[in-house]
């Protein structure tokens, strides 16, 4: 009997805990195989919380790695106005390495923010230089959104450069 993977997952806002939470529901996770970060509202950068998380985190998962061969983490933060490879590279500094390919370690990168992968997803136009954020606005419902990002193949070359990266990101932790 294999044993059931487990993820934690680091988010930078309740918005992109929805989404992900929906997106790793549809690959076949379950509540309990699931264990969610997300940065508090209002106690600082969020992105700087999820930097610190993350290495934290993947520390922790390295560390186990020997006991716990079924577990793995997502992180997910806003490249806002930086490069995508450039938040990649933050992300190898949290953790004091670059991940290795067989790493259970998916890292989802949307240019400027999650909206504006809720809005492509949902079918409107969309580019990766406006900021689509909905502030002050409580999450909105995202299952179609996960759906079609869970139906999209990564070589599809109408998807946004971030989100085609993160569609085949996402393949590390599948179960």
């Amino acid at each position: 009997m294999t044993r059931r993977v487990r993820l934690v997952v680091v988010a930078e806002d309740r918005q992109t805990e929805m989404f992900l939470r929906r997106v790793l529901y549809g690959l076949g996770f379950t509540g309990r195989d699931l264990t969610f970060r997300t940065a508090p509202k209002g106690m600082q950068a969020a992105d700087r919380w999820v930097l610190q998380m993350h290495g934290a985190e993947a520390k922790k998962l390295r560390a186990n790695a020997h006991a716990q061969p079924n577990t793995g983490m997502v992180t997910c933060i806003d490249a806002d106005h930086h490069a995508v490879a450039d938040r990649h590279a933050q992300l190898d500094a949290a953790m004091d390495a670059a991940r290795e390919p067989e790493e259970r370690m998916a890292w989802l990168v949307p240019k400027q923010n999650i909206e504006t992968w809720l809005r492509v997803l949902g079918g409107a136009e969309a580019d990766e230089v406006t900021d689509y954020k909905r502030r002050g606005h409580e999450p909105m419902p995202c299952d179609g959104e996960a759906a079609a990002f869970l139906k999209a193949n990564p070589e599809q070359q109408a998807l946004l450069p971030s989100l085609r990266m993160a569609r085949g990101e996402v393949e590390r932790v599948r179960p």
